[in-house]
């Protein structure tokens, strides 16, 4: 599942956020890390991770479906590549407004080696920054976040009609 690999590879997403941040390279990263903070500090923010995956894949079953409903009704469209297409982009921006307040928290406990908390990482941010806070960086989110949603449920309904099922 996407938890599972969140968690797996937790060290890898911090250190690729610490090179983006302080540079050096990604071996030099992780070596700092480890020399500095400890080996643990590579699973630093591994809960938001993983929340973040579950909330990624929980809404967008959700959402296409439900939304590739509304899309039918509201154009009289049927089965189709212009349905599945506006329906999972739909779907994208569904999932990218769920998980962005998780990933910004993510990020920050990424981007801090003093081990605040999650909840004192959220606080701060409503304290100084309020509720859109949560929110920065939803648009490039949305860039990687939306085409990959695309991508995933066009090929998945092409398989199911492949193989013979109704589509979803």
């Amino acid at each position: 599942t996407g938890a599972t690999a969140s968690l797996l590879t937790n060290p890898l997403d911090l250190v690729k956020t610490r090179n983006q941040i302080t540079g050096g390279g990604i071996f030099n990263t992780l070596v700092r890390v480890v020399q500095e903070e400890g080996a643990t500090a590579l699973w630093r923010g591994f809960i938001p991770g993983v929340t973040r995956a579950s909330i990624l894949t929980s809404s967008q079953l959700v959402t296409y479906s439900e939304a590739k409903k509304g899309v039918m009704k509201a154009t009289n469209m049927g089965e189709c590549f212009a349905t599945h297409l506006c329906t999972s982009m739909v779907t994208g921006l569904v999932a990218t407004t769920a998980t962005n307040p998780v990933d910004v928290i993510k990020t920050r406990m990424y981007a801090s080696p003093d081990g605040t908390s999650i909840m004192k990482h959220l606080v701060n941010i409503l304290t100084r920054e309020g509720a859109a806070g949560l929110f920065k960086g939803w648009s490039a989110s949305y860039t990687r976040i939306g085409p990959q949603t695309a991508i995933t449920f066009l090929v998945y309904e092409q398989m199911r009609n492949l193989v013979g099922l109704h589509a979803l």
